[in-house]
């Protein structure tokens, strides 16, 4: 019986050191992006990809990341929560 507790327990640590993970990456891949590239990318809370070349027409050079992944929209979804979240909080502060 205790080994089957240990057992769940463990898989429960594993989950969480996951998620925890994941959402450092994913909050930490813009900025990398920014670094490599010059590109514009920020912080999600900073406006994420907005101010990335990749959406500024006359730009000479395209974020290969941002372009890419827009065709892909792997990250895409992403982008779209930190948005609405921002607009969210936002509309709210002007509420109040």
């Amino acid at each position: 019986m205790m080994n089957s507790v240990n057992l769940v327990i463990r898989h429960w640590r594993m989950l969480a050191l996951t998620l925890v993970l994941l959402t450092l990456m994913a909050i930490a891949l813009a900025p990398f992006c920014n670094w490599l590239f010059q590109c514009g990318c920020d912080w999600p809370w900073n406006g994420l990809a907005d101010h990335c070349n990749a959406f500024i027409p006359d730009s000479p050079q395209k974020c290969p990341w941002c372009v890419d992944y827009h065709e892909r929209s792997s990250l895409h979804s992403l982008e779209r929560s930190f948005g609405v979240a921002r607009q969210t909080v936002s509309s709210s502060a002007k509420v109040l």
